[in-house]
């Protein structure tokens, strides 16, 4: 699609005008063009440079994580007592509380089923209160499906325990490792040893 451009500057006064503009537009949009894809092919070069050079530290980084987190994970009844992490000098360690939605082949048409059955109980019933209960509880249930049936595990692990007991879906709650430097740190001990 053509860029299009609000008029600034001097006025133009015929069509030649406006063919000489537009020449001016074609031929800087060209500059910006051929500027624009020798940036990209020195970006992409940088790109490639920058992941070779930081593979055998990014590669360091996954190995240090997986020696602490054994360490942690063979000693986290003693370590975790009191705290889900440890904070030392160069940064932190521990496990962070992590829920997922765990559903079955079935969940989905047990959605459906849920829907329509309290979708029929709210025309049945005559109070308005519980009327509009349903209709909300009606609308969370629908917010579970895409449009293209697709379950949404965020939407059901929303929902009541008793509605994800109905359509078997659960909520996990698991420990996530995770580790984490402090830049702060660093960086101050790095100004320090420069001066």
């Amino acid at each position: 699609m053509a860029n299009r451009y609000k008029p600034e500057g001097s006025k133009v006064e015929s069509l030649e005008d406006v063919e000489q503009a537009l020449t001016e537009i074609r031929n800087a949009e060209n500059e910006i063009y051929k500027i624009d894809s020798a940036a990209d092919v020195q970006i992409a070069k940088i790109r490639e440079k920058a992941a070779k050079d930081g593979e055998k530290y990014r590669n360091s980084i996954q190995a240090a994580v997986a020696k602490v987190q054994a360490y942690a994970d063979y000693n986290k009844d003693e370590l975790f007592k009191k705290a889900k992490s440890i904070e030392l000098e160069n940064g932190t360690f521990g496990y962070r509380q992590s829920t997922k939605v765990s559903v079955k082949k079935v969940t989905g048409e047990l959605l459906h089923k849920l829907i329509e059955r309290k979708t029929e109980e709210m025309k049945a019933e005559a109070d308005r209160a519980v009327k509009a209960q349903l209709k909300e509880e009606i609308a969370k249930l629908e917010v579970c499906i895409k449009v293209e049936e697709k379950l949404q595990k965020k939407a059901i692990g929303e929902l009541s325990d008793e509605a994800r007991l109905a359509i078997q879906a659960q909520k996990i709650t698991e420990d996530q490792f995770f580790c984490e430097t402090k830049k702060e740190e660093v960086n101050q001990e790095l100004l320090k040893a420069a001066v």
